[in-house]
């Protein structure tokens, strides 16, 4: 079976949900910039997931981090009907447990999974794919890369990869003309109402990206079972790969960060902290100053007045003494 390529037919156009959501950046990879100078932006679409699936994937991350899990990003292919910006919505996704940890195993388990929601799903495009890992970095593997290399035929196809029992996450494109894969910016989508100015809620927490809104930790609940859909082949067995990292093949890249690495929402929580008390203090000061300005210059008009005041008594004696002279009689 080939590549799966996107299908055929004209894209959608929708508004870019914007105003309703959180753009994460990457911290340290820049390269997504150089990327997007390619003639026609390389091929590569801005990247919008919905949170309620964020929330999930991470959950599925967590409660299987012994075991290697990996699926199907869902959604649209659209662009934006203002600014014509072509962009995916991630919406939905579907899992398979791997049977093994083969290359060529793991490739035959995304077409067949793609089959199925091609078959029962009309209606959603295969985005991308995600893949969970032992190792305490986000990174895409040359595991990673050869699946995606077998399955995927678009460069704005993704593969989100998690690793640290969930704690930790990525979104990555490939440059073809670099030859590298690079940390994809993304665009939390929320369920806020446009125009809030409060604290916007999140799930995301990943040491690679960070945000410049305020935002706090969204509370999690309950994902109603309808949202995601397992298929027939999640319920094979799972192959335990062996504790030992070397062995894991998707556990060979980025280990050299520890766990102590600040969290991007740890940092995006200080540095909106540390913004607003430096705006707070600076307005006490510009107010400060304005009303010693004020002070002073009313005391400086109170000075002038009663400068001038002095003089006009003394010019108004001078001349009453002047008249007194010239009515008195000259002496004998």
């Amino acid at each position: 079976m080939g590549v799966l390529s996107r299908k055929p037919g004209r894209v959608r156009r929708q508004t870019r949900p914007v105003a309703i959501s959180i753009l994460w950046k990457p911290l340290r990879d820049p390269h997504y910039v150089v990327a997007s100078l390619n003639p026609g932006g390389g091929g590569l679409r801005q990247i919008f997931a919905r949170q309620s699936t964020l929330s999930e994937l991470q959950a599925l991350a967590r409660a299987n981090s012994e075991q290697t899990i990996a699926g199907l990003l869902l959604g649209k292919r659209l662009d934006c009907s203002l600014n014509q910006t072509p962009y995916v919505l991630i919406e939905s996704h579907v899992e398979v447990a791997l049977s093994s940890l083969d290359e060529r195993a793991i490739a035959n388990e995304i077409r067949a999974l793609a089959a199925q929601v091609a078959r029962r799903r009309k209606a959603v495009e295969v985005l991308g794919w995600f893949c969970t890992s032992r190792s305490l970095d986000a990174a895409v593997s040359p595991t990673h890369a050869a699946v995606h290399a077998a399955c995927f035929a678009d460069p704005w196809q993704t593969v989100l990869t998690f690793a640290n029992a969930g704690k930790a996450g990525a979104f990555f494109l490939h440059d073809p003309r670099a030859a590298r894969w690079f940390h994809a910016p993304f665009y939390e989508v929320t369920d806020i109402k446009p125009g809030s100015r409060a604290p916007r809620p999140t799930c995301v927490a990943w040491p690679a990206y960070l945000t410049t809104l305020t935002v706090v930790p969204l509370v999690a609940e309950p994902v109603p079972a309808p949202v995601r859909e397992r298929f027939a082949s999640a319920e094979r067995p799972v192959a335990r790969a062996s504790r030992t990292p070397a062995r894991d093949p998707f556990a060979g890249v980025g280990r050299a960060a520890g766990a102590a690495r600040r969290s991007a929402l740890d940092i995006a929580k200080t540095l909106g902290g540390r913004a607003a008390k430096t705006s707070r203090e600076a307005t006490e000061k510009i107010d400060r100053l304005r009303a010693e300005r004020a002070a002073s210059a009313a005391r400086r008009k109170a000075e002038a007045d009663a400068e001038r005041a002095r003089e006009e008594e003394r010019r108004t004696k001078e001349a009453a003494a002047r008249r007194a002279a010239l009515r008195s009689p000259p002496p004998e």
